[in-house]
């Protein structure tokens, strides 16, 4: 075998590992649906900015991707409930999938009522504030 095609195995390979490492990363969300998470030391970080706060520096922090389907126009209710024992500080990252521009954010009370500008695929993180770790319950409904 010559150089060049184990050089196209090895990147062919490469992308598809890649691409199913990013489809396992993601879960997709329904209408009601309530899942069990665990930001971890080795979990994967994502960049955001606290777009409550004018000026507010891009950060980042450890935590978990998903994705969910809306309408325009409907009104999405997310919690994150830190689980007991948790030392976990939760931010929640509203992303709309079509631009990757960041729509909505909190890192207060951890819930987020969101109305929907646009039909389409959201991204939803669930990240560790100050890099705090731990387990936790999301729901989302809406």
């Amino acid at each position: 075998m010559s150089i060049k095609k184990i050089a196209a195995t090895v990147a062919v390979t490469g992308m598809m590992l890649l691409s199913n490492l990013g489809a396992i990363a993601q879960t997709a969300l329904r209408d009601g649906d309530t899942v069990n998470g665990f930001i971890r030391a080795n979990s994967p970080a994502f960049r955001f900015r606290n777009e409550s706060r004018v000026g507010s520096p891009l950060q980042s922090a450890p935590g978990d991707e998903y994705t969910f389907n809306a309408r325009q126009g409907d009104i999405i209710n997310i919690a994150v409930a830190q689980e007991e024992g948790s030392n976990l500080s939760p931010v929640i990252v509203l992303i709309a999938s079509d631009t990757g521009r960041q729509v909505a954010d909190d890192d207060i009370n951890g819930s987020l009522r969101f109305r929907v500008p646009a039909t389409g695929q959201y991204r939803l993180l669930v990240l560790g504030q100050n890099n705090t770790r731990g387990r936790y319950t999301l729901s989302i409904s809406g």
